[in-house]
């Protein structure tokens, strides 16, 4: 029977038109008053949101963020968590690693995010929240398939 062990939590960052992230590990965020940008460190937000996460980084150098040694796990860190995961599934008073996440990034750290007005703004999120249209989107615009053509092979 399968037990569903743990939720995750969803952080979602849309960093388009905000500064990059540094290479201390911050995000720019608005203050209360939405006049100007403050850091915002990824080892507190990590702390707050706590675990199981899923980090999505749609902004410029999100590579940056995801290399962070407070989000990286080492192979063998994600084999033993998952093998104990396997054999506890909640069962027992095991806490799990405290930096249990999945982390997805648009670009790596030396990259900015390509603009285009063919795409919407968000790329790398509009893949992971509509791919279909997204996929045919790009091969209508980039390899001037025809629509219709499209449509026949999907049947």
């Amino acid at each position: 029977m399968l037990q569903i062990c743990q939720v995750r939590v969803l952080f979602h960052y849309n960093g388009h038109g905000v500064p990059k992230p540094t290479a201390n590990g911050e995000i720019w965020l608005f203050n209360k008053s939405y006049t100007q940008y403050i850091p915002l460190p990824i080892s507190n937000l990590d702390s707050w949101i706590k675990t199981p996460s899923i980090y999505v980084f749609d902004c410029s150098a999100a590579g940056m963020v995801v290399c962070l040694p407070s989000l990286a796990l080492s192979a063998a860190e994600m084999v033993v968590n998952a093998f104990i995961e396997l054999l506890d599934c909640g069962t027992s008073n095991y806490p799990g690693s405290s930096r249990d996440c999945i982390l997805l990034a648009a670009c790596e750290a030396h990259e900015t995010l390509p603009q285009s007005a063919e795409f919407p703004a968000y790329v790398f999120t509009s893949c992971l929240t509509t791919p279909i249209k997204m996929t045919l989107r790009w091969c209508i615009l980039w390899l001037s398939v025809p629509v219709f053509w499209i449509l026949w092979r999907l049947n």
